[in-house]
């Protein structure tokens, strides 16, 4: 399918070619290379699944405690100091007042 013209991809697979006065749609088949079928693999189905589940089958472990504390309030923590330190030794070196800062 060739035409002059712009072409889009849109939801459902369908290529639209849009003319001046009317639309040509042509569907696309969900096949791999030479109109085979899709083979699909239990183990990267099983993993969507799971994937899918992750809400209701997650349980707090210390390991995932851990982690959470160390990326959500740690790391956050120490570049907030870090910033809070620059500020203060570049208005300690210029001899103005630290800001107030929490």
């Amino acid at each position: 399918l060739y035409c002059h013209c712009w072409w889009k991809l849109i939801s459902g697979f369908n290529l639209v070619c849009f003319f001046s006065n009317h639309i040509m749609r042509a569907s696309l088949l969900r096949s791999m290379a030479g109109k085979l079928p899709i083979k699909t693999s239990p183990h990267v189905e099983a993993w969507n699944a799971n994937r899918e589940a992750y809400e209701q089958t997650f349980q707090w472990t210390p390991g995932n405690l851990a982690g959470t504390v160390v990326f959500c309030v740690a790391i956050p923590t120490g570049i907030y100091q870090l910033i809070k330190a620059e500020f203060n030794a570049v208005n300690d070196y210029q001899g103005i007042p630290r800001r107030v800062m929490p």
